[in-house]
């Protein structure tokens, strides 16, 4: 039996939590750092998105394929696949504007039932099946929120250049188990 390591931004005790003790791992190689340029403070809106897509379509697809070869069930591999893209997600989400964040939460809450996005469990509840979820941790979402137009995007990033999130921010107040401003 192989064992392995995955590395870039899948840790072993991520995937510690899916794992037996014996199961195989495999080696990734490039690292999501090799295939997509990493998120930094300093980016705009549009740069986050543009980094975030490249990690969703170009790294979780090789993610996906090492993990196919290895013995590990499709329902292995939609878990992993999940957790993988909810921690992306994160990563992106700790360096995304306070006021634009709080519309993605409430949206997630909203059409998931978690501010993060969909969980494996919840995407089972919705009929979902294994192949699916690993399927679809590789898309990107965001077009009801219009992450997906460069304009929009761009006017987003002038909200922020303009300081004018702090209008948006107080509109866009929300905890889980409100209602979403705007939305609702």
């Amino acid at each position: 039996m192989k064992t392995y390591l995955i590395t870039g931004v899948l840790s072993l005790m991520t995937l510690s939590s899916f794992a037996v003790a014996s199961e195989p791992f495999i080696q990734m190689t490039p690292a999501v750092e090799a295939i997509c340029p990493q998120p930094n403070s300093n980016d705009g809106v549009a740069q986050l998105r543009s980094k975030y897509v490249c990690e969703i379509e170009n790294y979780l697809p090789l993610v996906k394929t090492a993990l196919a070869e290895t013995d590990s069930t499709i329902e292995h591999q939609a878990k992993v696949l999940n957790k993988l893209r909810r921690e992306i997600g994160l990563k992106y989400k700790e360096l995304t504007p306070r006021w634009l964040l709080s519309m993605v939460y409430c949206r997630n809450q909203k059409i998931y039932n978690d501010p993060l996005g969909p969980t494996y469990e919840t995407l089972i509840a919705k009929g979902k099946n294994d192949s699916e979820i690993a399927a679809s941790a590789s898309r990107t979402g965001g077009r009801d929120l219009l992450l997906d137009n460069p304009v929009a995007v761009t006017l987003i990033d002038f909200v922020n250049y303009m300081n004018l999130g702090n209008a948006f921010e107080k509109a866009w107040s929300w905890l889980p188990g409100e209602a979403c401003p705007m939305i609702d």
